[in-house]
């Protein structure tokens, strides 16, 4: 009654074909939950919504939102941090972060940028500033 995310993501990590099948499949799910997802924070009255969305520009998601925040750090401190989870290994690693856009390609791209290097509380009071600023800003969405 579930999916083993960690069978189905060994399964197409290194197959192109089975990813694009899978997109196929998941795609219109996420779309619908998105829809749905921004409807609920509308009739609640939310100023802003916040979406974590991986290959943002890979799919042409920025096209879908009003502001990119990119959050980055050292690609040292990257690995260090996925692989301290236990989830992944540096082969799994490498072949998802193969399949991004450079780092410093999405910061040129983004709006704001999230630098997670030096610990949380720069995280927060920057995230806290982004969200002021987001709010005021005009709706670009196609």
């Amino acid at each position: 009654g579930k999916v083993d995310r960690a069978k189905l993501s060994a399964r197409v990590v290194q197959d192109p074909v089975a990813i694009k099948q899978l997109e196929q499949i998941v795609h219109p799910m996420l779309g619908a939950s998105r829809q749905k997802f921004f409807a609920d924070a509308e009739a609640a009255g939310a100023p802003i919504v916040v979406l974590d969305i991986p290959l943002l520009f890979e799919t042409g998601g920025e096209k879908r939102v009003d502001a990119v925040v990119v959050v980055t750090t050292s690609p040292e401190l990257q690995r260090e941090r996925v692989l301290a989870r236990g989830t992944m290994d540096a082969a799994k690693l490498e072949a998802i972060i193969a399949k991004q856009m450079p780092d410093a390609e999405k910061r040129k791209r983004a709006d704001f940028i999230v630098d997670t290097s030096h610990g949380l509380d720069p995280v927060r009071a920057r995230t806290r500033d982004i969200l002021a600023e987001v709010v005021k800003m005009p709706q670009r969405r196609a």
